[in-house]
């Protein structure tokens, strides 16, 4: 099942990390990581969700649901490992 950030808005995620900026490509992202961070997904269809993406595989599951058309990919973050709101 995973980690989530919640409540998972946009207004959320921005306090609590930084938005990054580049083509929706695992690797991509996690060079934009810094040490300590966590690349967390801002995902919806009728409900907003955030969850970790750890993986590869994790990352590629949510993008595949996007390309299915069952998720809209809304952004993704960098988030510090150990914030209270990741669950």
């Amino acid at each position: 099942m995973g980690r989530y950030f919640n409540p998972p808005t946009e207004e959320n995620l921005n306090a609590a990390g930084r938005k990054l900026n580049t083509q929706p490509n695992f690797d991509s992202y996690k060079k934009l990581l810094k040490s300590g961070e966590i690349l967390v997904g801002l995902f919806e269809n009728r409900f907003k969700r955030a969850p970790e993406l750890p993986d590869v595989e994790e990352f590629e599951e949510f993008m595949k649901q996007c390309r299915a058309g069952e998720l809209i990919i809304c952004d993704f973050y960098a988030l510090p490992t150990n914030h209270p709101n990741i669950k």
